[in-house]
């Protein structure tokens, strides 16, 4: 496989990890998989809608740690990305 397909499935695989993680109240161990995969995002370019759901994502999991400032971080970030992005509404 080619690296960018090897770093696909990597970011496919952080992202499902993450979500998991999150539904398993496991906050800093889905930290960490959507910072693996918000840093792959964006070695490759990938879509800004798709980037802004990490970051969402990852905003939830910041609040979820009682992290305010690193969550509306995150929510700013997402809502730049994409203005339409609903779920990270309640975090502004």
């Amino acid at each position: 496989m080619d690296p960018i397909g090897s770093m696909m499935l990597t970011l496919q695989g952080a992202k499902a990890d993450g979500e998991k993680l999150l539904k398993q109240n496991r906050y800093e161990e889905a930290l960490g998989c959507y910072n693996v995969a918000l840093q792959i995002a964006m070695q490759l370019g990938i879509r800004e809608d798709e980037v802004a759901k990490i970051f969402s994502n990852r905003s939830l999991v910041f609040a979820k740690l009682g992290s305010a400032l690193n969550a509306l971080s995150d929510a700013e970030q997402c809502i730049g990305l994409n203005p339409k992005w609903w779920k990270v509404g309640h975090f502004l």
